[in-house]
């Protein structure tokens, strides 16, 4: 594909709404979902039947797969669940080792193209929704509680998630490339399941029926860093093992995905679910800095990692203090740091009351908002605009009609501000010597836009425009990764 500078013709980029957060499933794989699309959500446990696909489905590009509910759907006992996935033609299966994964995916006897898998998909979740979980919890601050679910349920999957891994390179397969939204776990942590796996190309002869770059979106330049969860070989899209004999391999155009591999790649989709798509500069904490150790491949295989994910799990990138040994400090040091946080619980309560009474309005006086008008507000300087939405404007009583209207009308001025400084920093971003500091300026930018997306919304149309500059935003700094 021609490159192009990702900053001019965005008309010609799909609609911000429908671009994926996640990696785009591979070729002749496709999404695998729950019942449920949303975030921890638990299906019905009386789901309701959905229309059987046709018995001659039309051809597919790069193979879907689907969740069936309906009695008989898969030919086999009464109310049995199950997952459905077509592929293209040359894509074929070969179920991994039972010890590892013992739900394989059986061929249709009468469509070549489609195989059922007999996995009980309700109360469970896939690695998108978790990732989806995590950032409404770093929103509301819940994941940096000790107690956090979130928090629990990341460490939980994650380490599961490896064991599995680990355990298919001991029988000498590969995970190869995994694609987050056919990442499956039990609500309860007792199993994962890896929906991609055992699929691969198997040519009789030629090349594959699809593109060197597989699911790639046109708005993703081949040259960008995150197009290389797009951009694998064919083969590896397709997850293959190892399992194989050599001369089945020596008829194959590419070559299979290494453990070693397995492990920069499991460390690049742990940063995914724990950062997210947020490509700015980020501070470097030890679970961070474990990934890079991984990605750069400093990290000697899946047993090393997992014994390092033990002594630092994830949810201690949200909480320093997660990552302490279970076994805690001494009684000496337990008592200590009991003394030393009473004293400043009993310091900080003290401030705390000060800091209240002395804000506190004499009697009789109505704690009121403080509204510019919008004229004499679209002339202050951008700083000055974001300072008001941060420190000023705090509503202690109900707002009028009025009062909402102008706001409005105030937000408005700054996501005006917040168009020029996105141009701006875009003409910036030319200069290859500038990026960094680009970057680091979109992420001020992105968290001031969240800023004032935290705020009460007294206008839906403002609500959209500032969700679609938070998006534009992201996008920018996914560009300049590159």
């Amino acid at each position: 594909m021609p490159t192009r500078s990702p900053y001019e013709d965005e008309d010609a980029a799909p609609p911000l709404s429908s671009r994926p957060s996640a990696p785009a499933s591979p070729a002749g794989g496709g999404s695998a979902r729950p019942p449920s699309a949303s975030a921890g959500a638990t299906p019905s446990s009386s789901p309701q039947p959905v229309p059987s696909p046709s018995p001659t489905p039309t051809p597919l590009r790069f193979g879907v797969c689907g969740v069936l509910e309906k009695i008989d759907e898969l030919e086999t006992e009464l109310g049995q669940i199950g997952i459905i996935r077509y592929v293209t033609s040359g894509v074929t299966y070969t179920a991994p080792p039972a010890s590892v994964q013992p739900c394989a995916w059986l061929k249709h006897p009468r469509d070549p193209q489609r195989y059922e898998c007999l996995w009980d998909v309700r109360n469970s979740n896939n690695l998108l929704q978790l990732r989806q979980a995590i950032e409404q919890a770093v929103q509301s601050g819940e994941i940096r509680q000790a107690d956090s679910p979130v928090g629990d349920r990341l460490d939980r999957v994650v380490y599961l998630l490896a064991q599995h891994i680990a355990s298919l390179h001991r029988e000498g397969w590969s995970a190869g490339l995994i694609c987050p939204e056919n990442v499956f776990y039990k609500d309860d942590g007792s199993e994962v399941f890896l929906a991609d796996l055992g699929f691969y190309w198997k040519p009789a002869r030629g090349e594959p029926p699809w593109d060197a770059e597989p699911g790639r979106p046109e708005w993703i330049e081949a040259n960008w860093t995150y197009a290389w969860l797009y951009s694998r070989p064919p083969l590896q899209q397709q997850f293959a093992c190892r399992s194989f004999a050599p001369p089945v391999w020596e008829k194959q155009p590419f070559t299979p995905p290494t453990p070693a591999e397995d492990v920069q790649t499991f460390a690049r989709l742990l940063w995914w679910l724990v950062v997210g798509n947020d490509r700015g500069p980020q501070s470097l904490t030890p679970f961070l800095n474990l990934l890079h150790a991984a990605i750069e491949g400093q990290v000697a295989d899946m047993a090393d990692f997992l014994a390092q994910l033990e002594r630092c799990p994830p949810s201690s990138h949200f909480n320093r203090a997660r990552a302490v040994s279970s076994r805690g400090p001494s009684p000496m040091g337990r008592r200590t740091v009991l003394l030393l946080g009473a004293a400043v619980l009993v310091i900080g309560a003290a401030g705390l009351a000060y800091y209240l009474l002395s804000r506190t309005p004499p009697e009789g006086e109505d704690r009121k908002i403080i509204i510019p008008s919008p004229e004499e507000f679209a002339q202050k300087p951008y700083e000055e605009q974001m300072k008001y939405w941060r420190d000023t404007y705090n509503p202690q009583s109900p707002l009028t009609d009025e009062q909402k209207a102008t706001l409005a009308k105030l937000r408005c001025n700054t996501l005006q501000k917040v168009e020029e400084k996105h141009d701006e920093l875009v003409d910036k971003a030319f200069d290859h010597a500038e990026r960094f500091n680009v970057a680091r300026e979109f992420k001020k930018l992105l968290d001031d836009v969240k800023l004032l997306r935290s705020k009460p919304v007294h206008d839906p149309e403002v609500e959209k425009k500032e969700q679609l500059w938070q998006e534009i935003i992201e996008l920018r700094l996914l560009e300049l990764e590159a």
